[in-house]
């Protein structure tokens, strides 16, 4: 037999691919499922901004003021009004059966009230419950709500004879003059997309790490394995483990495509940074693979520990909730992520245009992973020289 095996890395590499097409699951889990995830949540976030939001309108004034007012809130993109309703427990109704998400209620003598000079009051209801479609709606709707009233208030003091300049400083007497940094569209696809998608990348790195070498653990191939490396742990594991190397980074070439060209984020600094960055994020999580299955033993206990680390990875990165806001455990969890790196480079480099000095900071914390596969060797030779580890032992 050994006269026969061309021992060493390359070797393994070839017994690797082979396995990889003679098994559809890890077709399915390196290539069917991760195309399949980018192009979900790629169709799900594509309009970046939340569109046509449905709620309604209690009119009880219906006057001419009302019903341009009506019309001016319809006509906000991302606002629609599907429900005109005559009560206000009927608005408040739909409310809570979810069929509409907000209620604009506009009180009756509304329009006789501001021909008196008197104020009016226009009262708005909104669901919370999801914050963005909740802060979408009372944003859009009280800018909405505010210039219409500004116009009412400029066109009487225009009737009284000021001047235009007088009126609009009476409308507006400070004027802020914001400046939106990074992400000047407020467009949501490009901070939820840049972190969903490596987020669901890491998931298929872990899963196929752990199975590709705890499986062969579970049914004793170990050995051969090892036979085709010349019982080089480095050569056994680098081989195994190259064929994903490749695949995935070519799906991470492919996620970044989809995300600069396709979708046309924005890029502010050095792309080859990124796409190095992810050859190197896979890597990472590769490591953290082989950490798991270092630590269970096998298949089972080690994609039980790393599920529970992998999901919660985007909760602790600081996208959707700033980290300098967290307590320090959860700040320390989430510089124990090689994601929380990974996507402070994507930040800085693609929204930021953060000198490449300041982003080597994050690039070296996402290297540091790649030590930790040399610290498991002892342990990795025991699970694959000692037969007794073999098997189903342990499992659950």
């Amino acid at each position: 037999m050994e006269s026969k095996i061309n021992k060493g890395l390359f070797s393994v590499f070839e017994r690797e691919f082979r396995w990889i097409l003679r098994e559809p699951s890890f077709i399915l889990m390196t290539i069917v499922l991760p195309l399949l995830m980018f192009f979900l949540f790629i169709s799900m976030f594509s309009a970046g901004v939340p569109r046509d939001i449905p709620i309604g309108i209690y009119d009880a004034d219906k006057s001419n003021l009302s019903r341009e007012l009506t019309r001016r809130i319809d006509a906000v993109a991302s606002v629609k009004i599907t429900a005109n309703v005559t009560s206000l427990e009927e608005g408040k109704r739909l409310i809570t059966q979810g069929k509409i998400y907000g209620l604009v209620y506009i009180q009756k003598g509304f329009e006789k009230n501001i021909l008196r000079g008197l104020s009016s009051q226009v009262i708005h209801y909104y669901n919370n419950e999801n914050q963005l479609v909740g802060g979408t709606l009372y944003k859009d709707i009280t800018n909405t709500i505010r210039i219409f009233s500004g116009e009412i208030l400029h066109n009487n003091l225009l009737k009284s004879k000021l001047s235009e300049s007088q009126a609009e400083a009476v409308v507006e007497p400070i004027r802020v003059n914001a400046h939106v940094l990074f992400n000047p569209y407020t467009n949501y696809m490009y901070y939820l997309l840049s972190g969903i998608l490596p987020t669901m990348l890491q998931f298929f790195i872990i899963l196929c790490t752990i199975y590709s070498i705890g499986i062969e653990i579970k049914k004793g191939t170990i050995a051969e394995a090892m036979e085709y490396g010349g019982g080089n742990i480095i050569k056994v594991l680098s081989g195994k483990l190259l064929p994903y190397t490749i695949i995935f980074s070519l799906m991470g070439m492919l996620m970044l495509s989809l995300m600069f060209k396709y979708l046309k984020f924005p890029l502010q600094g050095n792309i080859h940074i990124i796409i190095v960055s992810t050859i190197i994020f896979v890597l990472a999580y590769q490591a953290v693979g082989l950490f798991y299955i270092a630590l269970g033993g096998n298949i089972l206990k080690s994609l039980l520990s790393a599920a529970f680390y992998a999901s919660s990875a985007f909760t602790f990165t600081g996208i959707t909730y700033p980290m300098v806001t967290m307590y320090w455990p959860a700040q320390l969890w989430g510089k124990l992520l090689p994601l929380t790196h990974y996507l402070n480079i994507i930040v800085e480099q693609a929204l930021r245009g953060t000198p490449v000095d300041i982003t080597f900071k994050s690039v070296f914390y996402l290297t540091l992973f790649l030590l930790l596969p040399f610290f498991l060797l002892p342990r990795f030779r025991q699970l694959f020289t000692d037969e007794s580890l073999w098997g189903d032992w342990g499992s659950l």
